[in-house]
């Protein structure tokens, strides 16, 4: 991930040569001066992120994908109580359209789970197990999003104050986060419960060397990495943020029909009825559905949207 992440530092790195020399020059002291304050941010996004998979492997793979939207809760909070941010009736109403969804959405995954075991018979004991690790594993996608809002909310500061170029926020964050995994690693590799080391990473080379599946998924993790990240922040200079937020929602019906064609999940109408909540609740936030019947909306937007308005993704 972060691999992928650092990729974007050298894509701003050899963008900025093809600039004119005044446009290299222009801001870049400041933007210097706040380059290792970024660190907050990577070490957000490895909780986040590792916060994020633990809870991948309880649950499922449409789940994460659809539980990630909940991020907009928690960084529209952090934005009025933190930021100072104004957010209007219609927004509210669209997280509260996007806490629903989650909630279908996790109670779903729960009932799907115990009608498959109820048809297999197994055991009552077991049915409340694999039902509670899949609460626990949705338990812990959503605490992630709580640690992404935080990170959302300090790149906006951070950004705000050193006018940092958005390439360059994603490649620092990916150079600090790989440094601090690396040392990290060590004195994981070092203790050890019951004679296994808790992350053997010498172990996951030669795993990685011997499949190439393997190989070929991380490879192919990293640049989608690299390509989301660059394009997200394309989209967002050129367009605007709320059209990655679009781009984004499609995102998730792409993962839970993935799903149902590989095998891996069956298909849901509560699945599904959580899905358009999410996606209508993140479409009315971003003003790109409107309902002036029900809402009262401002005359114009700021000129700077992205500043003003934080991205959720």
């Amino acid at each position: 991930m972060f691999v992928g992440e650092f990729i974007c530092l050298i894509g701003h790195l050899v963008s900025r040569r093809w600039q004119p020399r005044e446009v290299q020059l222009l801001g870049l002291s400041q933007a210097q001066k706040g380059s290792f304050w970024f660190v907050l941010p990577a070490m957000c996004d490895i909780v986040g992120t590792g916060t994020m998979y633990a809870g991948l492997c309880l649950s499922s793979a449409s789940v994460f994908q659809m539980l990630r939207g909940s991020v907009v809760i928690f960084t529209c909070l952090l934005s009025v109580i933190w930021l100072k941010r104004k957010i209007y009736s219609y927004q509210w109403f669209s997280v509260l359209l996007v806490a629903i969804g989650i909630t279908i959405v996790g109670w779903a995954s729960v009932l799907q789970m115990q009608e498959e075991a109820n048809k297999k018979g197994k055991d009552t004991s077991d049915d409340h197990k694999d039902a509670s690790g899949v609460m626990l594993g949705n338990v812990l996608i959503v605490l992630a999003q709580i640690v992404t809002a935080f990170q959302m909310c300090i790149e906006e500061k951070l950004c705000a104050k050193y006018n940092t170029p958005a390439l360059k926020v994603v490649g620092l964050e990916g150079l600090f986060g790989f440094s601090i995994l690396a040392i990290l690693l060590i004195p994981m590799y070092l203790i050890k419960i019951e004679d296994v080391p808790l992350e053997n990473t010498p172990d996951a080379f030669k795993q990685i060397g011997g499949n190439w599946v393997i190989l070929v998924a991380v490879c192919c993790n990293a640049l989608s990495i690299t390509f989301f990240n660059a394009c997200g922040v394309s989209i967002t200079k050129v367009l605007s943020c709320s059209h990655r937020m679009v781009l984004d929602s499609v995102r998730n019906l792409v993962v839970w029909t993935a799903s149902m064609v590989i095998g891996w999940d069956h298909f849901s109408w509560q699945q599904l009825t959580g899905f358009i909540l999410l996606s209508l609740g993140t479409l009315m936030y971003n003003n790109i559905l409107q309902m002036p019947a029900l809402f009262h909306y401002p005359s114009s937007e700021p000129a700077s949207f992205v500043s003003e308005h934080p991205s959720f993704l």
